[in-house]
């Protein structure tokens, strides 16, 4: 996928809003009346810092400070002011995108309130890019060109890499360079290419998200700074917002002040970063166990996908804990010790014991097959966390070892984790490898 970026003939660093004082700003100037020709030099041709305020996003490398993007808070009433016909220009201008048609869309600034008008967008995977394209061109038609613009920025642009951090950043590259749906980091990444703040609505949510180009670099919106809107319904599905309810009763609309600006989710990309010989011999000589046989991964860290090759365990009851046997020694048959240590740990640990109605965990101790208690208790006890693939519902579903501490988030990229597969109730295999993207 990078390679394509790479031949992008348009470079993104050398994005600047000139102002339109030259001879193709006079030829628009003559196409517009008079009075609407100061309104857009007004709004968008400004000399402060010799550089306009809403151009598309002009390169970092000559400045002192690097802004770390949609870092900051945001207040709680945010307003609805869309871009309008004059910033379609500017950016097809700069894009070198043609204008098709002027989106039409309620001009009147007003607090931002539920959407009452939209327009519908091709819901695939490349959604997101079809809405900007419209809101930039009133066409779909350069989607395609505004993802590699959008990936250009994700990949080179250092407020990227400073708000998401070195290694959640590594791991960001490789998940858009295997995928095509958008992160809230591409949004982030969108508002920094066009410069303009982007609100996305969250349909079931009823709340708004904002994604600041400028971070701390700048003071809170005002009703004055023009943005996109985009509504969203599902992971394809985001539509123009041309208008808002005018009801200005309070508490009719949620703004999420906490998640107002992009945030970072690890948990959206997961990794096959299976246990080693290292973490095997570790944990044996803590348990007094003797390695009967060497973990045989020997594959690179990669995305989470479905399993590929398994080790196949005995079908009975205990074949959960002769999988956490086969893990931990390379061998199934210290099972039952395996379980009662996963016991003592569900007697003695509180955080774990809540996870069960009433006193119900003392039922574990006369049952041999493992409940989703078990598991995160197997996760608490190793000090490592598990992931079990459905074969139902071909998904993998976390146990994070982290249970007693809820605030500490799991980085499969550099942890390594118990990976199993589950055919049935009483079936659980081993998984040594994963399904690639090649």
């Amino acid at each position: 996928m990078y390679s394509g970026i790479c031949m992008i003939s348009l470079c993104l660093w050398h994005f600047h809003a000139v102002p339109l004082t030259n001879a193709a700003g006079e030829i628009f100037a003559e196409s517009l009346d008079f009075r609407m020709w100061n309104e857009f030099q007004r709004i968008y041709v400004r000399h402060e810092a010799g550089q306009s305020s809403t151009g598309a996003s002009t390169s970092n490398a000559n400045d002192d400070v690097v802004v770390a993007a949609g870092s900051s808070n945001t207040r709680q009433v945010g307003y609805f002011n869309p871009v309008d016909q004059f910033w379609q220009y500017e950016k097809c201008r700069q894009l070198k995108w043609k204008l098709v048609k002027y989106l039409p869309c309620n001009q009147t600034a007003k607090i931002l309130h539920y959407p009452s008008l939209t327009v519908e967008v091709r819901a695939d995977e490349y959604c997101f890019y079809r809405a900007l394209s419209c809101w930039v061109s009133g066409t779909s038609d350069y989607h395609h060109m505004f993802q590699l613009h959008v990936l250009e920025i994700v990949k080179f642009d250092q407020r990227i890499k400073t708000f998401l951090g070195e290694e959640n950043y590594a791991a960001h590259l490789i998940w858009t360079s295997q995928n095509v749906c958008t992160t809230e980091t591409e949004i982030v990444a969108a508002s920094i290419l066009l410069n303009t703040p982007i609100y996305v609505y969250s349909y079931y949510e009823e709340t708004w998200y904002l994604f600041d180009q400028n971070g701390k670099s700048k003071s809170p919106l005002t009703k004055e700074d023009k943005c996109i809107y985009l509504q969203y319904k599902s992971r394809n599905t985001y539509n123009l917002v041309t208008d808002v309810n005018s009801d200005q009763s309070p508490g009719s609309i949620s703004l999420n002040p906490e998640r107002a600006t992009i945030r970072y989710q690890e948990e959206k990309i997961r990794y096959f970063n299976p246990i080693d010989e290292a973490w095997q011999q570790e944990m044996c000589k803590k348990w007094e166990f003797i390695i009967e046989q060497l973990s045989q991964y020997d594959v690179p860290t990669t995305v989470l996908k479905s399993p590929k090759k398994c080790v196949e365990i005995q079908k009975d009851k205990k074949s959960f804990f002769r999988a956490i046997s086969y893990c931990l020694t390379g061998a199934e048959r210290h099972h039952k010790i395996i379980r009662n240590r996963v016991a003592e740990e569900i007697i003695f640990n509180r955080a774990i014991q809540g996870l069960y109605p009433g006193n119900k965990f003392i039922s574990f101790i006369h049952n041999d097959w493992a409940t989703k208690e078990e598991i995160i208790a197997s996760a608490v006890l190793l000090n490592t966390s598990i992931f079990i693939y459905s074969h139902d519902t071909q998904t993998w579903d976390l146990y994070n070892k982290n249970i007693e501490d809820h605030s500490v988030p799991l980085n499969t990229l550099t942890e390594k984790c118990i990976y199993l597969r589950q055919k049935s109730p009483n079936e659980y295999d081993v998984v040594q490898e994963v399904e690639t993207f090649l």
